[in-house]
């Protein structure tokens, strides 16, 4: 098959993927904290990596990337209203307000395109998706369910316990997805344990200083900083 016709229809099948996360989060936020509702949407779209070997060159580059900033773009146009997604909405907002799609759902996926577009085959781009995934969905759901509400980092609003769970699920996501992209051959070596752990902590402090929707953009400068500096 076509390698442009191959990567296109992909890009379809995961779109759809991730629609059926934010539709099943839109159902299980009449349960659940809508907090909880909306981070299960950042970690698990974070698995989409698992489509990652599928993708090939020469275009896959091309098309991943597109991928995301189209996602990024249908967030930041439903939220200033041009276009209305009812179940996308749903799934993604917490308090009710649509002007949330403006923030989180448009940088998280213009952090992530970051690595997709410039560190295709490079170990760190397994390694940040995992971070960013895992690290900060499970801050957020950890530090709100158990915050330790005496213990603020950095005199944030930022729990330690969701601090600590950032380094934790950060490493174990990042080792994780590197890993996966390692035995595929989609990449050809591994960053060091000890590594990513570093760029979780960094990640970490990060996410625990800069104000809560805005902060993917800077998680992935932070984790690029680590990396080469």
């Amino acid at each position: 098959m076509n390698p442009l016709l191959r990567n296109t229809i992909l890009l379809f099948i995961v779109f759809f993927y991730i629609y059926a996360i934010v539709a099943l989060a839109a159902k299980i936020k009449e349960r659940i904290d809508p907090m909880y509702a909306r981070k299960f949407i950042h970690v698990a779209v974070s698995t989409r990596i698992l489509f990652r070997p599928l993708v090939k060159d020469p275009t896959g580059r091309e098309i991943a990337t597109f991928g995301l900033l189209l996602y990024a773009t249908i967030s930041l146009l439903d939220a200033l209203g041009v276009i209305k997604l009812e179940t996308f909405e749903e799934g993604l907002k917490r308090y009710g307000s649509r002007t949330e799609l403006a923030f989180g759902p448009v940088t998280y996926p213009l952090a992530q395109a970051i690595f997709v577009r410039f560190f295709r085959h490079h170990p760190l781009s397994g390694v940040a998706i995992g971070i960013m995934g895992l690290g900060d969905g499970m801050a957020a759901i950890l530090g709100y369910r158990k915050p330790i509400k005496s213990r603020k980092i950095m005199g944030s609003s930022r729990s330690l316990a969701g601090f600590i769970a950032f380094i934790i699920f950060g490493t174990l996501g990042g080792r994780l997805y590197g890993y996966y992209l390692y035995v595929t051959g989609f990449t050809s070596s591994m960053i060091p344990l000890k590594e990513i752990f570093l760029m979780s902590l960094a990640a970490a402090l990060v996410e625990a200083i800069v104000p809560g929707e805005l902060d993917n953009i800077p998680i992935a400068l932070a984790i690029l900083l680590v990396r080469y500096f």
